[in-house]
């Protein structure tokens, strides 16, 4: 049987743990979207970079 929409929430949330630290769900939450952001941003910089 497939995992659950929770089930699979737990696993997300628990991989974020495991990167991240020890943190409270909505803290987990906003270092990993500053840290999607800063990916973005860095691969967009390189881009830039290699096309110019």
């Amino acid at each position: 049987m497939a995992p659950t929409l929770k089930q699979w929430k737990e696993r997300w949330l628990q991989a974020l743990r495991d990167a991240h630290g020890d943190l409270p769900d909505e803290e987990l939450l906003r270092v990993h979207e500053e840290k999607r952001r800063q990916a973005v941003a860095d691969r967009e910089r390189e881009h830039q970079r290699q096309n110019t």
